[in-house]
């Protein structure tokens, strides 16, 4: 695999807005535990959050996720099920690497 290519995709502005959709997207409509905060602060911050994941993806081993936690959705009776709550921006950066791999095998 080409990684140069790799990080150039990873840099261009145009995935990494299709990404933010996504991660916003599966913030609303898809998590069970949504922050509405969270979701109004990154909207009013979008482009310093591009900015901060452009600089990520330039120093790689400068990346450090932030707080996440995890909890437990309701008992079913097939079995206790836990999901974890990725920070926004993490959840951006997922939905970028997911969207650049899977372009890329397409």
């Amino acid at each position: 695999m080409d990684h140069d290519r790799i990080y150039s995709m990873l840099g261009q502005e145009e995935n990494i807005n299709k990404a933010y959709i996504y991660a916003l997207y599966d913030r609303l409509n898809v998590d069970y535990f949504c922050n509405f905060f969270e979701i109004e602060f990154y909207q009013k911050k979008k482009e310093e959050l591009i900015s901060e994941i452009k600089d990520i993806i330039n120093n790689p081993e400068q990346f450090e996720t932030k707080k996440n936690f995890s909890y437990y959705l309701p008992k079913t009776t097939v079995c206790l099920r836990r999901a974890v709550y990725l920070n926004f921006r993490d959840l951006v950066i997922r939905y970028l690497l997911i969207s650049v791999i899977l372009e890329i095998l397409d």
